[in-house]
């Protein structure tokens, strides 16, 4: 469970923040979602990440719980479901959430590797990626998740700097005192570039975050009980499991109005994935 200070000083300013985020609220009523309002409303420690991240100064926490809130609407996050995604996004297994390490932190494997950019399901990957981050979140109450980048055989073809700056951004911008670490496995030499603009989107106080592992130490992070078998665990949670009632990419690109050469060019990158 989350560490809520409850410094008199600290409260005030919990309240006062509530007070002016209810007043825009008022008259912005299209931007949020009534569940995130109530949230802000009720729970003492969602507040105070968001001042904390900001060294409790009311204005500036204020506008990034704003910014948050209304990103959430955008991207209708309170709202998705499990099966509002392709079937091939959990085959694939590329992003996914997984026992806790030692620390207990939740857990997000992401494999680069099986990553290909497709711009006519950006939107979708982005929505799912985020509804994975905010699962973990949701379930360790903001109290700490770790992302393992699997970078084993990955390439520049894999590479996709949109995607990472949405997720760095996102991770930085909206989860406040979310993240425990991050941590990069077998970076090889050939993404090392990539590497070094990522690093320059974080900020500086947050780079202690970043640790960097391989085969021989990645259980100094997670048990090897909980890990999964591509890194060496011997963990038997499948983490490929698709939920019932998920539609086909196919049947997404359709939805969304593509195209039949867009929808075989996606049918191919999926095969090329799922052999």
């Amino acid at each position: 469970m989350p560490s809520i200070d409850s410094s008199e000083e600290l409260q005030e300013s919990v309240c006062k923040i509530r007070e002016l985020f209810v007043e825009d609220y008022e008259q912005n009523k299209e931007l949020y979602f009534d569940g995130d309002v109530e949230r802000i409303k009720e729970d003492d420690w969602y507040v105070q990440r968001f001042l904390l991240r900001n060294k409790r100064q009311i204005e500036p926490s204020l506008e990034m719980l704003k910014n948050c809130m209304r990103w959430r609407h955008e991207l209708q996050i309170p709202v998705l479901k499990e099966t509002d995604f392709p079937q091939e996004f959990y085959k694939i297994g590329g992003v996914f959430s997984y026992c806790k390490d030692r620390d207990g932190n939740g857990m997000i494997y992401m494999r680069i590797k099986l990553h290909r950019k497709i711009p006519e399901l950006d939107l979708a990957l982005k929505q799912f990626v985020i509804y994975t981050m905010n699962k973990v979140d949701v379930e360790v109450n903001g109290n700490g998740m770790a992302i393992v980048f699997d970078c084993k055989d990955a390439g520049v073809s894999n590479v996709d700097m949109d995607m990472l700056w949405f997720l760095i951004s996102s991770m930085n911008k909206y989860y406040p005192k979310g993240l425990s670490y991050i941590l990069v496995y077998e970076l090889p030499w050939i993404l090392n570039a990539v590497w070094k603009i990522a690093k320059s989107w974080i900020p500086e106080e947050q780079r202690k975050l970043i640790k960097f592992a391989n085969k021989d130490d990645i259980e100094n992070y997670v048990d090897k009980q909980n890990l999964p078998d591509f890194l060496g665990g011997v963990c038997d949670r499948e983490y490929r499991v698709v939920p019932k009632g998920c539609p086909t990419a196919e049947e997404v690109a359709k939805n969304r109005g593509l195209t039949d050469k867009e929808i075989e060019k996606i049918r191919k990158i999926f095969e090329s994935h799922l052999i």
